[in-house]
């Protein structure tokens, strides 16, 4: 609100003024608090594919078609043979293959819930016809490569209940290929966004 204040000012002589002044004073405008954003997904596992005689890429881990080690958290249910063909990009340069009249099935530990799957599948010297389910979804559906071609999934988001991540590979009836994975990465689901409201309130409101 508006205040009318009467000043009256000494000196040391005794002379004295007098003045009116007006004061407009106003509620102070205040804010919520600042959402901070989301962080950034992080890195539950990558794996790439390779014979074990290969060098592993720098910031994955190698599997070279063993059965599951609970160690390293990743396996397969059988042993599933691997290969490499020369190629720059050395992730692309190994796979593991499975022909399609049979299937193959990989699993990695994970924490129970959502994450994003990203993959790649195809090989540098061969053609191939390529199906891979994730958790069950369909996420390949019988894509034919041909040599040097490369067929990518990009956060494929799954859903985990019960701790493992469960891939399997091949299957494609009546197929005489094969189908090929190079690497796999599998992320956290970064949470998500919450919108937060800035309010500044009216002269006078104290609510």
């Amino acid at each position: 609100g508006t205040f009318a204040a009467v000043v009256t000012v000494t000196d040391t002589f005794g002379n004295s003024a007098r003045d009116t002044v007006v004061v407009t004073a106003s509620a102070a405008a205040t804010s919520d608090p600042p959402v901070s954003p989301p962080s950034e997904s992080e890195v539950l596992a990558r794996v790439d594919f390779q014979p074990a005689s290969r060098p592993t890429p720098t910031g994955w881990d190698a599997d070279a078609g063993g059965v599951y080690d609970a160690q390293a958290g990743y396996g397969w249910l059988a042993k599933t043979a691997t290969d490499y063909n020369a190629y720059p990009d050395t992730l692309r340069s190994t796979f593991a293959y499975v022909g399609n009249s049979a299937s193959a099935t990989w699993q990695v530990q994970v924490p129970a819930g959502t994450c994003l799957v990203s993959l790649v599948v195809g090989s540098p010297a061969w053609t191939g016809q390529h199906r891979v389910e994730v958790e069950g979804t369909v996420v390949v559906n019988d894509v034919s490569t041909g040599s040097g071609e490369f067929y990518l999934v990009t956060g494929h988001s799954a859903t985990v209940q019960d701790g493992y991540l469960t891939v399997r590979i091949g299957g494609i009836a009546g197929s005489s290929k094969k189908t090929k994975l190079c690497s796999i990465e599998v992320r956290t689901s970064p949470p998500a966004t919450v919108a937060g409201l800035a309010r500044e309130d009216a002269p006078g409101d104290s609510s």
